[in-house]
């Protein structure tokens, strides 16, 4: 069986039943440790390996994520955690309203929703916008790993540990931006979208807005901003400034 038939993904149901698929699964596993892994269906996912390709001789070429240092020593990364993401490690993810909530792709404008931890369906859809938690587990398994293999860098925990390779890559960029991640609890209970909504908003000229829930708002975009027939006049360019509200006596 060639690998561009295994990494596809097209693995026969009745060939898994087989004596064979076991073995065949076993060598890939040792020729492929942590770059990719077993999916819940059975199908092989990528794990530490960001994207593949297949070369014209039929070679696999992993592609590892980017600006990510796998040399870095496991207790420096530890470091960078409890220095960058102090607001994450704060955080109690045992309490039950910590995870009351979910994101999951809308299936018809394919946008963020919304739903509640055990009540909702599809949590095995789950978006990984949970930050502060997957930062958490992160955490919590190199310290473990960290008593157990000493002096050991980031690649090692890597193999053995494939599905961390995204939150390490992502720790690694973010720790060196001030504004990298949204310091707060999105899986809590009472979470409320209005405010990413705000945040994202703005940044595509949003100033004014008005909530109709606590899940979606309306607005107004470049509020200010000159017309086509403004061009060529003299014009105050400070429009993308939130207007002050002005209260006069009645």
């Amino acid at each position: 069986m060639s690998q561009e038939f295994f990494y596809n993904g097209f693995i026969y149901k009745e060939f898994r039943q087989t004596d064979r698929y076991e073995k065949f699964y076993n060598i890939l596993r040792d020729l492929y440790e942590g770059l990719v892994e077993v999916g819940v269906d059975g199908d092989p996912v990528l794990a530490a390996a960001e994207s593949y390709d297949l070369s014209k001789d039929g070679k696999v070429l992993y592609s590892l994520y980017e600006n990510a240092s796998y040399n870095i020593a496991i207790l420096d990364s530890i470091s960078i955690i409890e220095d960058k993401y102090d607001w994450a490690l704060a955080i109690d993810f045992s309490k039950h309203e910590s995870t009351g909530a979910f994101w999951y792709r809308s299936e018809e404008k394919m946008e963020p929703r919304l739903g509640q931890t055990d009540i909702d369906l599809g949590m095995e859809k789950e978006m990984p916008l949970g930050i502060g938690r997957r930062v958490r587990d992160c955490y919590d398994q190199m310290c473990s790993y960290n008593l157990e293999q000493p002096n050991q860098n980031v690649a090692h925990f890597i193999i053995k540990n494939p599905t961390r390779s995204g939150i390490v890559a992502r720790i690694q960029t973010m720790a060196n931006s001030l504004y990298g991640d949204i310091r707060e609890n999105l899986l809590h209970t009472d979470v409320l979208p209005i405010h990413l909504l705000r945040c994202k908003l703005s940044f595509f000229g949003v100033s004014k807005f008005d909530p109709r829930s606590r899940l979606w708002v309306r607005n107004t975009m470049f509020q200010g901003a000159p017309l086509i027939d403004d061009f060529g006049k003299p014009l105050c360019d400070d429009w993308h400034f939130p207007i002050k509200p002005i209260f006069t006596a009645g």
